[in-house]
């Protein structure tokens, strides 16, 4: 034992071990230290914020903060960049910051200017395909803040812009139809479309010093297997795992490496009704989670359904939501959505527990989570981008 591990003291240490900090003792340290917390601790004392970005009615579609960007000293010291896309392809590229003690509110957000001038607002080159509606699945953005990648185009492709240059660097069509979905790992270095052609792509993120630079043209993996556009995707690298849903009803697990079929997972659904998957989600342990939509051809009300998947396949519990849910995220154990009834719900994953509801009134049509959890972002139809915060210590007590 000695010779292949080495010999373990008697004793390290003669002081005794520091007393484990309470709960309350954490959130003062944060407090003194200008850090921001998990609003998962506090779902019960969570704020809302509206926030003007474009200044029309132009539903939101995508927002992101990116995980890991470089700072820039943007007016109140040093930011990060949130980028948001319209339904028209407006482009905003936002000042964010999740904590600052002098400000009543904890955070900074300064609004992109070229986004409400007609003249300097950024666009997408290539317009969206007529009559595709527009979703969050269709736009990644690099960890690095460098690159978005875009779909739905007309022309079926695959467009990569430079977020700091503001000009485009591939338009690669690989896919024989539009691109309906896009998803990028967590890692960065692997990216997964998905399309009307009911195929999934995997490609390679070119990286030089570490920061990302292109598309690698050539595709790594082809998945087969659906028969039926494909509505979302994730990848993860990780665990070696690519996942697709699709109109058909299905959602298809495959390996990333080697793009070898794992299994298909296939929510229950009664005879002479049709099942449609529009989103998922997928958790950092390989767990899934399937929204469905059962249509019946007499009842016109569809059956909306969540659905919680293990990473081998086995159904671990099912849930029957209200509303329709236009796009949800996995955080960590919790699940975070929103539908159209302008309600963002979130759940206790491993059971699908509700634990807190916040109406907002309008249709949510994209969600995203600020790193650290400290803000949950959600863009609504009528442009407005609603910040989630938690309410300030003196508004808790």
């Amino acid at each position: 034992m000695i010779n292949n591990f080495g010999q373990t003291p008697c004793q390290l240490l003669r002081d005794p071990h520091p007393r484990r900090l309470t709960f309350d003792d954490l959130v003062a340290k944060a407090m003194k230290t200008d850090r921001h917390l998990s609003l998962f601790y506090f779902l019960e004392n969570l704020k809302v914020y509206f926030v003007e970005v474009s200044g029309e009615s132009d539903p939101l579609v995508f927002v992101c903060v990116p995980r890991s960007q470089p700072k820039s000293i943007i007016q109140h010291g040093m930011l990060d960049t949130m980028v948001t896309v319209s339904s028209e392809g407006i482009l905003g590229f936002h000042g964010w910051l999740p904590y600052e003690k002098a400000i009543s509110n904890y955070f900074s957000f300064d609004k992109d200017p070229s986004v409400t001038n007609h003249k300097t607002r950024k666009r997408f080159s290539t317009q969206f395909a007529p009559g595709l509606k527009v979703t969050p699945n269709m736009f990644v953005v690099t960890h690095d803040c460098k690159l978005m990648i875009s779909g739905g185009h007309s022309d079926n492709s695959l467009q990569v812009y430079h977020v700091g240059k503001n000009k485009r660097l591939a338009h690669i069509c690989r896919h024989i139809d539009i691109v309906t979905c896009l998803a990028l790992d967590y890692c960065g270095s692997h990216l997964i479309s998905g399309s009307r052609d009911t195929t999934c792509i995997i490609w390679h993120i070119e990286q030089q010093g570490g920061v990302c630079v292109n598309i690698s043209p050539k595709p790594l993996q082809t998945l087969y297997g659906h028969d039926n556009e494909v509505s979302a995707v994730h990848i993860s690298s990780e665990l070696d795992l690519a996942v697709s849903a699709s109109k058909d009803g299905t959602v298809m697990m495959h390996t990333v490496r080697k793009g070898n079929f794992i299994r298909t997972l296939r929510p229950e659904c009664r005879v002479g009704c049709s099942l449609d998957i529009p989103v998922i989600a997928v958790n950092d342990m390989g767990q899934v989670i399937v929204y469905s939509r059962e249509s019946q051809p007499v009842n016109t009300k569809d059956e909306l359904t969540l659905h919680l998947f293990s990473l081998n396949g086995k159904l671990l519990c099912t849930r029957t939501v209200n509303s329709n849910i236009g796009h949800m995220i996995c955080k960590g154990e919790h699940l975070i959505t929103g539908d159209d009834q302008g309600n963002i719900t979130v759940y206790e994953l491993f059971r699908l527990r509700q634990l807190t509801s916040l109406p907002l009134y309008v249709p949510v049509h994209c969600l995203a989570i600020t790193n650290g959890n400290s803000h949950i972002m959600a863009g609504l139809r009528d442009g407005k981008l609603i910040i989630i915060g938690i309410k300030s210590p003196n508004e808790i007590r």
